[in-house]
């Protein structure tokens, strides 16, 4: 998969889930919601957007209808209900953040702790947490901020994901598998992709 991203509505059971130009809207209790092209989910996104993304991570202000999609040094702030708010240089939109997390991005999420202004930007072996207000709180080693993480996780991840739940998790994807990690606690869970979300279509998996 190219990205996974929690839904835009918090008070939701769901994930969106992105490869080539397919999203696949998936609810932990009842399944697959939708699964169609990028552009026909979002009818109003730029063409750039539409197929093969870096990342996807929804907003971190919770009153907001809004996705960032990040595709090479470029991202777009998306709204469900007006469009486009914003496209750009991810190092111009986001100020401050090293040059280094500036383009090719493995993945982006939003903090787990939901009262923050906070993102996570994962490239290489690197994770930058960076807040809206402030620029940079932190940049050091994946396996370093996330302890006890799994070693193959600490890399070259395909995606993360905050947790559909208000908990302190995060989903670490990588290599078809996936990694249900708390701060608190470290690992709750780790599996194939599609025995941890059942009946995940496996052309999203693969």
């Amino acid at each position: 998969m190219d990205a996974v991203s929690a839904h835009f509505y918090r008070n939701t059971d769901e994930l969106f889930f992105f490869k080539g130009n397919q999203v696949c809207d998936y609810s932990w209790k009842s399944g697959v919601k939708a699964h169609s092209s990028i552009v026909d989910f979002f009818q109003r996104l730029p063409e750039e957007f539409r197929q093969n993304l870096d990342a996807v991570s929804s907003h971190f202000y919770s009153n907001t209808d809004e996705l960032f999609f990040f595709k090479g040094d470029q991202v777009c702030d998306y709204s469900w209900k007006s469009g486009v708010k914003s496209t750009g240089r991810i190092g111009a939109f986001f100020a401050g953040l090293p040059e280094s997390f500036g383009s090719s991005l493995d993945a982006v999420c939003r903090h787990f702790y939901r009262n923050t202004d906070e993102l996570f930007f994962f490239k290489g072996d690197q994770v930058c947490d960076y807040s809206w207000e402030s620029g940079v709180k932190r940049e050091v080693k994946i396996g370093e901020f996330f302890e006890n993480l799994p070693q193959e996780y600490h890399s070259d991840l395909d995606a993360v994901s905050a947790h559909f739940y208000d908990v302190d998790e995060l989903f670490f994807f990588k290599n078809g598998r996936v990694c249900d990690y708390s701060y608190k606690d470290g690992v709750k869970k780790e599996s194939p992709v599609g025995d941890f979300f059942r009946g995940l279509p496996p052309d999203i998996i693969g």
